[in-house]
């Protein structure tokens, strides 16, 4: 996926493996539902920079 995207070969199709993984790294690995206050903010803020990188590989796609 990635040296897809970074190489220019099939740039739409690596974006897409990428949002796969993406997702399923998010719902595996930072759980915010699991923590409470201090220890809930890491990980939110790797939920919302995960989701701010599919936003990038849809533009990736979009314009591929």
């Amino acid at each position: 996926g990635g040296l897809s995207v970074a190489l220019g070969l099939f740039p739409p199709w690596g974006a897409l493996a990428l949002i796969a993984f993406t997702v399923l790294a998010t719902a595996f690995y930072p759980n915010p539902f699991m923590f409470r206050g201090k220890e809930q903010e890491p990980h939110i803020s790797f939920v919302t920079v995960n989701l701010a990188l599919c936003g990038s590989f849809l533009l990736v796609i979009a314009l591929g």
